[in-house]
């Protein structure tokens, strides 16, 4: 009975370690979370891009623009999406790459 729940708190701190590796590591901010953000940059720089029709394209073609690629990895993904959602100017967006 101690050996079942000895096992039972390993498998607890090994579940626990995965979701938080996985909340730090590999979760990356959504798509329209990180078109929002450069929408809201994009008419920083520019006052009045979001409302304008070059704002309408770049809304509508954002989403494609953003997604993780075929050929990058999740970690390096999340990590470029994180530090766009952390830029607070586009010039720190370009840095992100």
């Amino acid at each position: 009975m101690k050996a079942l729940k000895i096992l039972g708190v390993i498998l607890g701190i090994v579940v626990a370690g995965g979701g938080v590796a996985w909340a730090t590591l590999i979760k990356a901010p959504s798509e329209a979370d990180l078109c929002a953000h450069l929408s809201g940059l994009m008419d920083q720089k520019m006052p009045g891009f979001a409302a304008s029709p070059a704002g309408a394209e770049f809304a509508a073609s954002c989403p494609e623009k953003v997604k993780k690629g075929d050929s990058e990895g999740a970690i390096p993904y999340a990590k470029r999406a994180k530090c766009v959602m952390a830029s607070s100017s586009m010039e720190a967006v370009d840095a992100c790459d």
